[in-house]
């Protein structure tokens, strides 16, 4: 596999302008304009002479790329020109490069170039876009794309997931269909004692599941649970973040720098936390997923109220995408599941006429069960979405449907 230049990194190459030059790009590209090929047409238009064709120069680019910077390998993938001087039969032209940035997980260099005539004229200047696709021998067999879904690569051989959130009613649901699927899973939360009892009731249908006290604000208990994880379960391949603090139905004017600071800590801090304990042990073999529970709340114009919960999911899915995106060349995904209005503890306050209108805007005129938000992390756990990455998947019943 070719390296990846550093920004900075320049090359210039040059060209002697020739009347073969010329005459080879007309044959080639059809361009017979006698203002390129006619001495006495292109003065009569102000010229010293003919103008060659610009690209017949600027097509030397792709000597440039494709045989210097980057160089072998290397995919040219989009280019900007724009010519601010003619140039003529008889100049020495030098096309030059300069790496401007370079995009590690998409393997993706831009590059500035230029050409300047032997009088220190320029020419021409742009921006190159070029991609440096992996050797093959890289690539995964195809049909074989490693993700959390696949066999966990850890030596116990289990597939081990960490589930932040699993005391609450939409973390139980997600922790039975996991346990279904195979995962051993580790039960984060602070009420140990519902993690206890969960635990309890799964591991007697013969999963294997642990319970583990979980602060998504403290660094040191994020840290501790995944240690735990590691030794009693095996390496994590898959986290699920499915915790959130509880709904203040506060309108934005009322809202606090700490209420909202505590929100976000939970969402996008608690994400980065389980993220930063667990991705170098998912680079490592090659395979991992982080699924984030959001919400469709930051679909469309946000509900009314809740200012601080919709910030801080709307912050947990950026980060989860930002991830999906940094981290696919490693093999590790991370995707997100937005459900709508879920009957939940969560939404206890919630009034029963308020319930019924929320199922009246579902085009489905119902709201989901916990058991269809679940499996929907199933799915996204499993072999069968190998390909999907850096995506929300809603489940609303068609609610925020375009």
């Amino acid at each position: 596999m070719t390296d990846l230049p550093a920004i900075g990194d320049s090359k210039s190459i040059s060209i002697d302008v020739s009347e073969g030059l010329v005459e080879a790009f007309a044959e080639f590209s059809g361009d017979r304009n006698p203002l390129h090929l006619d001495d006495d047409f292109a003065r009569e238009l102000g010229f010293a002479g003919r103008v060659i064709h610009g690209m017949s120069y600027a097509s030397f680019l792709s000597t440039l790329i494709g045989m210097h910077l980057p160089g072998h390998g290397a995919l040219w993938a989009s280019q900007t020109i724009r010519f601010s001087a003619p140039a003529f039969i008889g100049d020495q032209i030098e096309l030059s490069g300069t790496v401007t940035r370079v995009d590690t997980p998409t393997r993706t260099v831009r590059m500035s170039v230029e050409a300047v005539n032997q009088n220190g004229e320029h020419l021409m200047a742009g921006e190159s876009e070029i991609v440096m696709p992996r050797s093959k021998g890289e690539l995964l067999p195809e049909g074989k794309a490693s993700t959390s879904g696949a066999a966990d690569k850890s030596q116990s051989g289990v597939r081990v997931a960490i589930l932040a959130g699993a005391s609450g009613d939409l973390g139980s649901a997600i922790a039975k269909t996991l346990s279904a699927a195979g995962y051993s899973v580790a039960l984060g939360g602070r009420r140990i004692s519902k993690l206890e009892a969960l635990a309890t009731s799964l591991n007697a249908t013969g999963s294997k599941c642990l319970p583990v006290a979980l602060d998504l604000r403290d660094d040191k208990s994020v840290a501790a649970a995944i240690e735990a994880t590691n030794q009693s379960l095996g390496s994590v391949s898959l986290v699920v973040h499915c915790a959130t603090l509880g709904l203040e139905n506060l309108a934005a004017k009322d809202l606090t720098q700490e209420t909202l600071a505590a929100n976000l800590d939970v969402q996008a801090g608690g994400l980065l936390r389980l993220f930063n304990g667990t991705i170098d042990g998912m680079c490592q073999r090659g395979d991992g997923q982080f699924i984030y529970i959001g919400s469709t709340a930051t679909q469309g114009p946000p509900p009314k109220g809740l200012a601080a919960y919709t910030a801080a999911k709307a912050s947990g899915k950026s980060l989860a995408r930002s991830i999906g995106l940094e981290y696919a060349h490693a093999g590790v995904r991370s995707n997100i599941v937005s459900p709508y209005f879920l009957d939940t503890g969560l939404n206890a306050h919630v009034s029963e006429k308020a319930r019924m209108l929320a199922s009246a805007r579902t085009p489905l005129r119902r709201l989901a069960n916990l058991e269809e938000v679940a499996s929907m992390v199933s799915f996204l756990a499993s072999d069968t979405s190998n390909f999907v990455n850096g995506h929300d998947l809603i489940v609303d019943g068609g609610v925020t449907m375009a």
